[in-house]
């Protein structure tokens, strides 16, 4: 199985590719009219900064949810296995109704 640090960088290869893919079409298609093609089609600075926001917050989020986890393993890990109740069956629950 892999490390999460290889996942991490098959993850920042697949984007960095998506992303160099995006911008060769976009060459190919414009060619010297590509940056003046980019911004008329919303991949302007409001687009960047979109971006850069949904990213922080993802971010955000992935290390908030990793902190929660490592938290609640030391959690359980601290806490001692005791054996509980067995369940007394159905008869058990049909006398108390």
């Amino acid at each position: 199985m892999a490390t999460s640090t290889t996942w991490l960088a098959r993850l920042a290869t697949a984007l960095v590719a998506l992303v160099l893919a995006h911008n060769v079409v976009f060459l190919a298609t414009y060619g010297r009219r590509y940056g003046e093609a980019l911004v008329q089609t919303g991949h302007d600075a409001a687009w960047t900064t979109a971006f850069a926001i949904a990213l922080c917050l993802a971010l955000a989020l992935v290390s908030l949810g990793t902190w929660q986890l490592r938290r609640l393993s030391r959690q359980a890990h601290s806490t001692e296995f005791r054996a509980g109740v067995r369940d007394p069956g159905l008869g058990s629950f049909a006398s108390h109704l």
